[in-house]
């Protein structure tokens, strides 16, 4: 029994919600998400927004819990370009968890301006169980920091001998 098309179960309503809004909620429970198309002729707006909310432990409805947002860098009429932005809700706040740029730039709880293809703010990458880190390249390595706020870069040679040469930090 497929719930999501029978209309006599009346499981979800649509309720229009202003210019360009539309809310979808879920009838047996608390659950809902929005949609939301923006006219924007600005950099830097969004023009589109999926918003997920629900009801706390109180019974209060309205609770942001997550977003995923389209946000414009350019709105050029030739040369426009966005970006997708995945935020989730801290503490009731919603916050950046993941930013997609429009150059394919990917950006883990960061702010500013990307400087490399994966940015990852505060925190520890894993590789968990079976994997590695690779590079295709011999001419890259792996950048570490010591102590002293020194760059490193770390190589290794054809007979698997490291190497470290000290370089500016990124």
């Amino acid at each position: 029994n497929n719930n999501s098309v029978n209309p006599t179960l009346n499981i979800l309503s649509i309720q229009a919600s202003g210019n360009n809004n539309a809310i979808i909620r879920n009838t047996v429970s608390a659950a809902q998400f929005g949609l939301r198309k923006q006219t924007t002729t600005t950099a830097g707006q969004s023009v589109g927004i999926i918003d997920f909310e629900g009801q706390d432990a109180s019974g209060a409805e309205g609770k942001d819990y997550a977003r995923i947002a389209s946000l414009t860098n350019s709105v050029s009429a030739s040369t426009h370009s966005g970006r997708l932005d995945f935020q989730v809700s801290t503490a009731g706040a919603l916050s950046r968890a993941v930013l997609i740029e429009s150059n394919g730039f990917v950006r883990l709880a960061t702010s500013g301006t990307p400087l490399y293809k994966f940015e990852v703010g505060n925190g520890t990458i894993t590789v968990r169980d079976a994997g590695s880190f690779y590079t295709r390249n011999s001419n890259n390595g792996l950048i570490l920091t010591s102590p002293d706020a020194a760059c490193w870069l770390v190589t290794i040679s054809n007979l698997g001998v490291l190497a470290q040469t000290s370089i500016t930090c990124p």
